[in-house]
């Protein structure tokens, strides 16, 4: 509706904004389309939140920006700063734990476990004290072969 004053034309449409956004809030819909429930801990739906951040990632990529903070990409869609902080929280940089090993010895010959321990350590000690000679047990290791090949351990 054209109004002869834009100004109160434009404070109609304000309000009238405003009357819809609450009650569209008090009857638990989203703010915004008035179909679907808020996300959960969001005020809007997901639709208008993925629809938004396709918007300002398609913004940003075009204009040469890092589509995560904004700041110049040199053409890239991340800026420095950001690809590798994303590279760093990625499952492929962290890869699968390093646990500290195990050592279990077994008596040669018989599937009879003698006792699990932590270190090399220990077990030379206990085997010391055992009076077990080194030919007469098998210690095994539950580390993963390709540990031994990392340069952390």
């Amino acid at each position: 509706m054209a109004y002869a004053d834009p100004e109160l034309g434009r404070q109609r449409d304000r309000e009238r904004i405003r009357r819809r956004t609450e009650e569209r809030r008090a009857a638990g819909l989203c703010p915004r389309c008035g179909v679907q429930p808020p996300a959960p801990e969001r005020t809007v739906c997901p639709e208008r939140r993925n629809a938004r951040s396709r918007r300002l990632y398609r913004k940003r990529r075009a204009a040469g920006r890092c589509t995560a903070c904004g700041a110049p990409s040199q053409g890239a869609s991340r800026c420095w700063p950001c690809a590798k902080r994303s590279y760093e929280n990625s499952a492929h940089f962290r890869g699968m734990p390093l646990y500290p090993a195990n050592y279990a010895v077994f008596l040669r010959g018989t599937d009879e476990c003698l006792a699990v321990f932590n270190d090399e350590m220990e077990v030379a000690a206990w085997l010391a004290f055992e009076k077990l000679s080194p030919d007469r047990v098998e210690v095994v290791v539950d580390r993963p072969w390709l540990a031994a090949l990392t340069a952390w351990e």
